[in-house]
């Protein structure tokens, strides 16, 4: 987390215009327009402005203090400085939107998280995860905390989480070429 504290101007610079538009109707099909949808780890908040633009209900959630008071500029009502691992949501969302940010947990916390956010959406919910894909798990280049994910080391985490896939798509990076993300809609079962 000390890293996104100590550059999230940055950090908020370089990931508030990315277009994100054709990663969206991943969720926003599933659900009703107006729906409640939980960002999770927002950083620069630029998903939570979009489908608050769109009509949804945003909860956005995320640990750094830096990045909360950034997002509160956008007059959004529920924006709370919390991790993944503290919310106690039950049965609140239609759809949980976690881009990019479970990627920073261990296996265990993985799989605590996905747990509780099976337990925040709906009946039928649905929840999108990123994760970058591949084998690597450790610090990356700027002394963060990573672990990729492929479909085998998928499948163990979902294991026992009651959770199953809804779509699954490999995608390139939107800057780096060398770089590919496993985008993943997984839905509650019931």
């Amino acid at each position: 987390m000390s890293y996104y504290s100590e550059h999230s101007d940055e950090y908020i610079d370089n990931t508030i215009n990315i277009d994100m538009r054709e990663f969206y109707p991943m969720i926003l099909k599933h659900i009703p327009v107006g729906g409640s949808i939980l960002d999770v780890g927002f950083g620069s908040g630029r998903d939570s402005i979009y489908f608050k633009k769109h009509g949804y209900t945003v909860y956005a959630i995320d640990p750094c203090e830096e990045f909360v008071e950034h997002l509160k500029k956008y007059d959004l009502k529920h924006v709370f400085q919390k991790s993944v691992l503290e919310i106690d949501y039950v049965d609140k969302f239609d759809a949980v939107w976690a881009s990019a940010s479970l990627l920073h947990l261990n296996k265990d916390e993985m799989k605590e998280a996905l747990i509780k956010l099976r337990n925040a959406v709906k009946t039928n919910g649905i929840i999108f995860v990123s994760f970058k894909y591949g084998t690597f798990e450790g610090l990356d280049e700027l002394g963060r905390y990573v672990k990729y994910l492929n479909d085998e080391t998928l499948l163990d985490i979902l294991s026992g989480t009651n959770l199953y896939f809804k779509d699954k798509r490999l995608v390139d990076d939107k800057t780096r070429k060398d770089l590919k993300w496993i985008d993943i809609v997984l839905k509650k079962e019931v």
